[in-house]
């Protein structure tokens, strides 16, 4: 099963990041130079532009080499709030990328 979602390499040109995009149909992750979801087109996706913890919480996860559970995600990035409230702030955030 192919990936829908690309780490983007720093030599890759903003050229090479349309042409993937065009073939591909798929979501890039820049890491360097600032953390940026680009879109299908390779164009930044805005609505994960203005919420920097998400987005983090995104490329956490496309860049591990094995799933992660609920509970890691949740002790990674919210583990100094209670449970529910914790639950709640990954649910909103896993929304968001679908």
């Amino acid at each position: 099963m192919e990936k829908a979602l690309h780490v983007v390499r720093e030599s890759e040109t903003q050229h090479d990041l349309e042409a993937l995009a065009v073939h591909r149909a798929r979501f890039g992750l820049r890491t360097l130079g600032g953390l940026t979801l680009l879109g299908p087109d390779g164009r930044e996706v805005e609505s994960l532009a203005s919420r920097p913890r998400k987005l983090v919480v995104l490329a956490w996860l496309a860049m591990r080499r094995h799933p992660a559970t609920r509970d890691q995600v949740i002790g990674t990035f919210w583990g100094g709030r209670d449970e529910a409230r914790a639950r709640n702030s990954l649910a909103d955030a896993l929304s968001h990328f679908r």
